[in-house]
């Protein structure tokens, strides 16, 4: 009865060990497979950020390059700055622009001008001169023919902003 018990007993462990196997090696290829997908997906996350990465620091430098663009066309007023310098910033004019030339001659022949200057980059003019008085008080001294060439867009008591329209 014993020898019957203990063969009854270590078939029924032999038979749970033979269940406990099948059912591991059945959850292998399950797991293998889950493995794979969660590697994919950890793949596309990384290229996700790295494509992300890339999205900001192009934004970061476009940014940067509209701030510079603003602050040129509209400068900060500054308390420090130098009395008595004003400028003309000409925007869309071409370098050889016969208006130009005429422009800036007659700003440099108009009374009480000292230490005129120009200075070109990107399709925008840059006339500097000392000047004691206002900018519009400049604009107005350059005979109207020659101004017609050019329309107002902003000024203040040191600066003006004028877009050059191509005849």
């Amino acid at each position: 009865m014993k020898n019957t018990q203990l063969f009854f007993a270590l078939l029924i462990l032999f038979s749970q060990f033979e269940l406990f196997s099948q059912t591991r090696n059945e959850r292998k290829p399950k797991e293998n497979k889950i493995t794979k997908e969660v590697d994919k997906a950890n793949q596309t996350v990384k290229d996700t950020n790295e494509s992300i990465k890339n999205t900001v620091a192009t934004s970061k430098e476009t940014i940067g390059e509209l701030k510079e663009t603003i602050s040129f066309l509209f400068p900060k007023k500054n308390k420090n700055k130098t009395k008595g310098i004003v400028s003309i910033h000409i925007t869309q004019v071409e370098y050889d622009a016969v208006d130009l030339n005429q422009l800036y001659k007659a700003i440099t022949k108009a009374k009480g001008i000292k230490k005129p200057s120009k200075s070109f980059e990107n399709n925008i003019a840059i006339i500097k001169v000392s000047y004691k008085k206002s900018v519009d008080d400049l604009w107005q001294k350059v005979p109207e023919h020659i101004r017609k060439a050019f329309k107002m867009v902003k000024m203040d008591h040191q600066t003006m902003l004028v877009n050059w329209s191509k005849k």
